[in-house]
């Protein structure tokens, strides 16, 4: 009896550190689970900044391009609702002035839907509630649709300015079934409205530079202008040792085709 009580408690130590074993490896395996969770959270952080990144370039590129307004306020909506996995995107200036006042994109075949049914001044209105800040955490709306419903969507958006001063909206547009929850990244909208305020800034400083070094009536360069590149010959032909030649034009009878 007592050899078989000591072989039992042989056999008790033994379940015991197997069970200790078993429980250490649960636990490293928890661990380990938990880390590669946590990698792979990351990992999926980092690709969306690197995204995010890509095509803050993509637009950037295009405004130190000086491409045309509508051009990049219709690519600032592309990378967005691409980005964001957004069924509507749109930016709608609500100012007076404003070249290029407004770009849809519709990233799904459901947003594509919602473009076609919309009254285009319900876009309007939020493009309007954007730029006073009211989208600023997306909100659940009901969206009246041309057919007489209502589709309940989550909207998120931010002020598009220009010098600093709010001129419109961009907004981001996700259907959503009542009870769910949906999350828009805020942040990510805030920074596609940058580089929409960023695109209309540049616009108009391009704009008032033209009108600044050229006529308003024939659009030809002014007297401004020309001092301004006479200057600069000058300069450049003075620093390489070069010699500058000024041809002047007399037109007859100019003032009275002027006048």
């Amino acid at each position: 009896e007592r050899a078989g009580a000591r072989a039992m408690g042989r056999i008790l130590v033994l379940t015991v550190r197997l069970l200790e074993t078993v429980e250490r490896h649960r636990r490293l395996r928890d661990v380990t689970e938990r880390q590669m969770a946590d990698n792979e959270a990351l990992l999926a952080r980092q690709r969306s900044h690197r995204a995010m990144l890509e095509a803050n370039l993509r637009v950037q590129r295009l405004i130190s391009h000086r491409h045309p307004l509508d051009e990049i306020l219709q690519a600032i909506t592309d990378e967005a609702a691409g980005l964001l996995d957004a069924d509507v995107v749109g930016i709608c200036m609500t100012a007076a002035g404003n070249a290029g006042g407004r770009a849809i994109s519709a990233g799904t075949d459901m947003g594509r839907r919602l473009v076609r049914s919309i009254d285009p001044s319900l876009l309007v209105s939020l493009g309007q509630q954007a730029a006073s800040g009211e989208l600023d955490a997306p909100r659940l709306m009901a969206l009246p649709l041309t057919a007489g419903a209502a589709s309940p969507v989550t909207v998120a958006g931010a002020p598009v300015c220009d010098n600093g001063d709010s001129r419109g909206g961009l907004f981001v547009m996700r259907p959503t079934v009542v009870g769910s929850h949906h999350q828009i990244d805020t942040s990510a909208v805030e920074t596609f409205a940058g580089q929409a305020s960023i695109a209309i800034t540049d616009a108009g400083t391009v704009h008032e530079l033209h009108h600044a070094f050229h006529d308003t009536l024939t659009g030809l360069a002014n007297r401004a202008l020309f001092l301004d590149r006479l200057g600069h010959a000058l300069t450049l032909a003075e620093r390489r040792g070069h010699t500058t030649a000024l041809l002047s034009i007399d037109l007859d009878r100019f003032k009275r085709v002027n006048d």
